[in-house]
């Protein structure tokens, strides 16, 4: 996870504190949290709103889809939290903006309807008469202020949750070799497509790979993806670099394989078309002649075109299957926000 440039400014403004992966602060009386992900954020507010009827009310009349672009938010025992949609790189401020008015806006609503912030322990609900006998917890996406006694109570209940749900394993190196086999076969079935789509409808090659530019790196890159998981590898950052070393990789190999592949079938049907009888020293030979033809005589590694064509797919590949997963690790990542644990 990551805080965004809009965030932190947001967070200094208010003089709220920036951790690695999300910020927290009082504003107005109510410890406020801002968790960032790829395309949204989650804000979080810690109160005792839930079952209170005025703060589900508020929230329906506050038209939060259209207006503050919020596309699911619930009513906790410890707070209420939303989350706001965005499109990275292109309005990340305007996701800031919304979660700007809707604070200006939530905030004195729920003081107005004397909802319990600060002045309360999150964890038993008693009054905070001594602010250096407290602590500042993490605990389901939400920032709290409890009593210092009640932080062990907190620390029991993670650690029996831990225990119940154990880690899955990461192979990391099989998830690499799956990405890689994935991104090789991918790739060989779009040369196989480009060659034999050039080779039998006798179209010029670059209005094909123009056409299959648009869709076929697309389903390689998510294919690459989904074998990294197949062999085993988890949502992690190497598997991020390691999904990214596959693409170029795979499209490289692929070449090759695509071109052994086509001098089978390109002997095959002279064979059949000649009327000749399939005699291993005679296939060779022939298998040797097509071979030289087309990896030697008209090699494309020796074409700047290739290689410009290899960095493009390449690159839209990795707009799919990297990102993709890219994404995922990071949304996954928001579920450790649940985890119990002290800030400060």
């Amino acid at each position: 996870m990551f805080v965004g440039p809009s965030l932190k400014k947001y967070a200094k403004e208010k003089g709220m504190k920036i951790s690695k992966d999300f910020v927290y602060g009082e504003i107005d009386g109510y410890m406020v949290t801002v968790v960032e992900g790829f395309d949204i954020k989650i804000l979080s507010v810690s109160c005792k709103a839930y079952g209170d009827e005025k703060v589900a009310e508020i929230l329906k009349t506050l038209d939060l889809k259209k207006k503050f672009s919020v596309s699911d938010y619930e009513i906790f025992e410890d707070g209420i939290q939303l989350t706001f949609k965005e499109i990275r790189g292109i309005i990340p401020i305007a996701a800031m903006s919304k979660i700007k008015s809707f604070l200006e806006i939530i905030l004195p609503k729920l003081k107005e309807n004397c909802v319990i912030g600060l002045e309360n322990c999150a964890e038993c609900s008693e009054s905070i008469n001594n602010e250096s006998e407290t602590k500042i917890v993490m605990r389901n996406g939400f920032v709290h202020k409890v009593h210092s006694d009640c932080v062990q109570d907190l620390s029991d209940t993670d650690a029996e949750k831990t225990e119940a749900t154990p880690k899955p394993k990461n192979n990391l190196v099989r998830g690499t070799v799956g990405g890689l086999l994935g991104t090789t076969f991918g790739a060989f079935c779009l040369w196989n497509g480009l060659f034999w789509g050039a080779s039998l409808l006798s179209l010029d090659g670059i209005v094909i790979i123009a056409s299959c530019c648009a869709l076929a790196p697309v389903f390689v890159g998510l294919f690459s993806e989904r074998c990294y998981n197949w062999f085993g590898g988890k949502l992690c950052k190497s598997g991020v670099v390691s999904l990214c070393v596959c693409q170029p990789i795979g499209y490289v190999v692929g070449y090759p394989l695509m071109a052994f592949f086509s001098c089978i079938v390109l002997v095959i049907r002279y064979f059949i078309k000649k009327g000749l009888e399939f005699e291993l020293q005679a296939f060779s030979e022939k298998f040797m002649v097509v071979a030289k033809v087309l990896l030697v005589e008209k090699s494309m590694y020796m074409e700047s075109f290739f290689w410009f064509f290899v960095v493009c797919i390449a690159t839209v590949s990795l707009l799919t299957g990297p990102y993709a997963f890219l994404r995922k690790y990071v949304n996954q990542n928001l579920e450790s926000m649940k985890v119990s644990k002290v800030i400060e």
